[in-house]
């Protein structure tokens, strides 16, 4: 891939968010939800304002990716594609 070609795909990404509409938040709940759940995976060092983070960065991932496949579904849905 080219830096060119990196590029671009950033650029459509981010044209594809803005369309898609706002990503919600990340809440504590969720966060502390995510912690609970993967305790066994989560480093064992790390403080807990680094598994914070990471949980914060892992769950915004997921809603992030969860909004844009809706967005996705349902535009797929609501086509109206006519094939000849």
């Amino acid at each position: 891939m080219t830096k060119a070609d990196f590029e671009r795909q950033v650029e459509i990404q981010k044209m594809i968010e803005k369309l898609a509409g706002p990503i919600p938040e990340a809440t504590q709940a969720q966060i502390d939800e995510f912690l609970t759940q993967n305790k066994a995976q989560l480093p064992k060092t790390a403080t807990k304002a680094e598994l914070q983070s990471l949980a914060k960065t892992q769950v915004s991932s997921q809603l992030r990716t969860e909004t844009l496949q809706k967005w996705f579904d349902d535009l797929k849905n609501s086509a109206k594609i006519i094939y000849r």
